[in-house]
This record gives C-alpha cells, sequence and structure tokens, in this order.
C-alpha cells in the first residue's frame, strides 16, 4: 500500500471513530452479509470454467463463497455460544440476507424476456433437497443469530438480463452455472460484476429497485415473523430514493461501511463516495451504524486478522465507540472448500475469547439492537 492510500485509511479510521454516538459501554457488534445468496454453487463449476479460461484460483469469491448448508448454520451457532458477555448473552451475528436468487430455469425458458426469481428457501431445496428456515430460527431462539435485510437480491438485474439477452459470452457461460457474477476483487465493479443490486440504470430502474424493496420487505417479515429494522445496501451502493423507501418500510436504521457509494445513473462504476459514521442521522430520521473494523480471514488469507479486528476493536473503545466488524458470510460456509472453514471458525473462536479476556465487560449485540440504542440516544 503506498504512502498516500495509507493516509487516507489512517484518516477515515480517525473520522469514523471520533465522531457521533459515544458510549461507555464496551460494544461489540458483529455484521455478516450475504446469508441466502447464491455466489459458486460447485467446485465441478470451476473447473469447467476454468477450462473456457476463466481465472478461478485465485479470486477468494469464487473459491470459497457458495449458499449456507445447515451444518454450516449449526457449526457456527456451536462457536458463538461457546463465549457470552458479562450479561450472560452469547456472541451474536448480525446475518444480513438476501431474500431471493435468479431462478435459472424459468429465466432459460423466457429466453431472458423477463426477470424471475425464487425465494432463498427453494434455493435451498435445489441445492440440499429441504428448506432449512428453522435452522434460521434455531439460532435467532439461541441468540446467535440475527436476520436483518441485505435485500431482494444481489443482482443488478436490468444490467444482467441486459448482457444475456444481447449475447456476452462470459454472462452466457456463467448462467449455465447457475451463476451469475465474475468479479475479480471483491471491491470493484466492473462489466463482468452484477453484484451492485442498485445501481440504477435509468429512472424507471430506479423505480423497479424501490419496489423490489418492498417486495424484500414483506417477503421478510413473511419468513422471519418480524419487520427488519435495518438495512445494508449489497457493495455498500445506494441512493437516497432508497433511503425514503426504505423509511416507508419500517427500516429505521442503515449499516453502511466507512462511506457511502452513490452511484451515478447509468454509469457501472463511477461513485461519489460519503464518509457516515454511528449514530449520524439523515433528514429522514434514519440513523446509521459505520463499520469500524474487519474480521474477513477469507479475503486476507495471508494477514493476522485476529490481531487486527482486536485492533480495531481497541481503537473504538479508547474513543467510546461501538465496535462494529464486517465478517461476510464466506467466512462460514463449507461447500467448497470445508477446510477454509474449519480454520476460519476456529480463528473466529479465538478472536471472541481474547475479546472476553481482554474486556471483560464486554457487550454482544446485534444491529437491530445497537439501532434502539442510537434512536432512543
Amino acid at each position: 500500500m503506498n504512502k498516500l492510500n495509507q493516509l487516507k485509511r489512517a484518516y477515515l479510521r480517525w473520522y469514523v471513530n471520533t465522531r457521533g454516538w459515544r458510549t461507555n459501554r464496551q460494544v461489540l457488534v458483529l455484521e455478516s452479509d450475504d446469508w441466502g445468496s447464491i455466489r459458486t454453487p460447485s467446485n465441478d463449476a470451476i473447473d469447467r470454467l476454468s477450462l473456457k479460461g476463466y481465472q478461478t484460483k485465485d479470486f477468494p469469491y469464487l473459491k470459497y463463497d457458495t449458499l449456507e448448508s445447515k451444518q454450516d448454520l449449526l457449526d457456527l451457532y456451536a462457536v458463538l455460544a461457546r463465549h457470552t458477555d458479562r450479561n450472560g448473552n452469547p456472541a451474536v451475528i448480525t446475518a444480513n440476507t438476501i431474500i431471493s436468487n435468479p431462478d435459472f430455469a424459468k429465466l432459460k425458458a423466457n429466453g431472458f424476456s423477463k426477470y424471475e426469481y425464487e425465494l432463498f428457501p427453494e434455493t435451498q431445496k435445489r441445492y440440499f433437497g429441504a428448506s432449512f428456515l428453522d435452522t434460521f430460527k434455531e439460532g435467532m431462539d439461541a441468540g446467535v443469530f440475527y436476520p436483518q435485510l441485505h435485500g431482494m437480491h444481489h443482482v443488478n438485474i436490468d444490467r444482467w438480463m441486459e448482457k444475456l439477452r444481447a449475447g456476452d459470452q462470459t454472462a452466457l457461460d456463467l448462467f449455465e452455472e447457475e451463476m451469475f457474477d465474475y468479479s475479480t476483487s471483491h471491491t470493484t465493479i466492473d462489466e463482468n460484476s452484477f453484484v451492485d443490486a442498485l445501481t440504477p440504470k435509468d429512472g424507471s430502474d430506479l423505480a423497479a429497485q424501490v419496489d423490489y424493496l418492498g417486495v424484500a420487505a414483506a417477503h421478510f417479515e413473511e419468513l422471519f415473523g418480524f419487520q427488519s429494522s435495518t438495512f445494508i445496501a449489497p457493495c455498500y451502493i445506494w441512493l437516497p430514493e432508497h433511503e425514503r423507501a426504505l423509511k416507508q418500510l419500517g427500516v429505521t436504521g442503515i449499516q453502511s461501511g466507512a462511506y457511502q457509494k452513490h452511484p451515478r445513473m447509468g454509469s457501472v462504476n463511477v461513485f461519489k463516495k460519503e464518509i457516515h459514521y454511528t449514530g449520524e442521522r439523515n433528514a429522514l430520521g434514519q440513523v446509521y451504524t459505520t463499520r469500524n473494523g474487519l474480521f474477513e480471514p477469507s479475503l486476507f488469507e495471508s494477514e493476522d486478522v485476529v490481531a487486527q479486528a482486536l485492533a480495531s476493536i481497541e481503537r473504538a473503545f479508547e474513543n467510546k465507540k461501538p465496535a462494529v466488524l464486517s465478517t461476510h458470510r464466506i467466512n462460514y460456509v463449507s461447500g467448497l472448500r470445508p477446510e477454509n472453514k474449519e480454520r476460519t471458525l476456529a480463528l473466529l473462536d479465538q478472536l471472541l475469547a481474547e475479546v472476553r479476556r481482554r474486556w471483560p465487560n464486554i457487550e454482544f449485540m446485534h444491529s437491530a439492537a445497537l439501532n434502539k440504542q442510537l434512536l432512543e440516544a
């Protein structure tokens, strides 16, 4: 990393840890995106793409990320339940959930003339022969897993469908494997990346995105039995129009990375960045929570992610801020590389044990609970 980027990161860390709501309580929030969504269905799919010349070995999301299994959830729950806070509550994952996935069979049948989707329990049935929504609820009952809304889908429908209709070879090759994204970086959106669900092409596309947010919120309540009070946008890309729609749906909290990316209408990868901080309110009265740390062992395999996460937590507490760590679903699934999940769960176990040792007054909290604290402040 060059000196300019180091200075930018240092400024960002300083900004998000010195603005907004403060507390003497030592609060740790683990925010985990992408539950329910697909990425790579199998190692066979990877092998077939490799034979066609696609780079697949060095990109973590292609190599590790896939739909979670029932056993993946149970193994994660077991690690979280081993670590309790000062109040006797277990460590908890805020499971930011994608409600649906593309229905590839229907899309193929209609010749890409109309987008079709299936709810994630139906995707579970295709992958594993049965839905295990009840396992999500078991985690909720145990206090270790708390779903919140991540969106209707993790695909930019308009741009993806346009590529498929145009006969784009990369899009079609991935479609045949029931995939929709070929990204070469987890931070960069390009012509072969379609995970940015809320980048609108034009006004009608934006209106469709707003409509889908309403559908997603309704399905979320139907599936889980309660309204999601917070929302995190795929890829941290969203617009004020999305916030207004979410407000009407009862969403009072916006989870955010260190900054929001405002997309330029019609552009694939031109964004205006806006830094947010925990406790900041927008004009609608919604409150932001900003991630001020990472625990992403699958994305940064060569780094000491436990030490880095602990340093982030310490910085947050020194500034009387809650520690809000990003830790994506990719770290906790075993469908492609079981050994990776074993490694990452061991690191999570190590992290939580050290957190409990260093900060005996730690409080584990999910994002909806933190949002409630901020609204009442």
